[in-house]
């Protein structure tokens, strides 16, 4: 004999509404990726052509790793030693303060054709 189990509403909207956001993570957002990334291309190649300046694919490092950049660098690192021996504040502190000033610096946007 079969039992059946109910439900409440909530959590089976709650539920769907997760599966919808799953099937959009692991389908269109991979697509829209190439989609934008296949248009910057584009810019990228009508921007090296009208300001003769070639920007090649592996010289557009992502945000972050200009972040890593900044933060891991030797004179930033020497700094922040400083800094927190002076202060008496520990160094992971003046790390995730560094860490967060770094982001606030870096650009969203394409560094390299900005500063260039």
């Amino acid at each position: 004999m079969l039992q059946t189990v109910a439900l409440p509403v909530w959590l089976v909207i709650a539920a769907g509404i997760i599966v919808v956001f799953a099937v959009l993570d692991r389908l269109l957002v991979p697509s829209a990726r190439w989609f934008v990334g296949s248009r910057t291309n584009r810019v990228l190649n009508e921007v090296s052509k009208r300001l003769q300046v070639e920007i090649r694919p592996f010289q557009q490092p992502g945000r972050q790793a200009l972040i890593d950049r900044l933060v891991y660098s030797d004179g930033v690192q020497d700094a922040a030693r400083q800094f927190g021996e002076v202060q008496g504040v520990p160094r992971e502190v003046v790390m995730r303060a560094e860490a967060r000033c770094s982001r606030e610096i870096v650009p969203a946007f394409n560094a390299y054709i900005y500063f260039r």
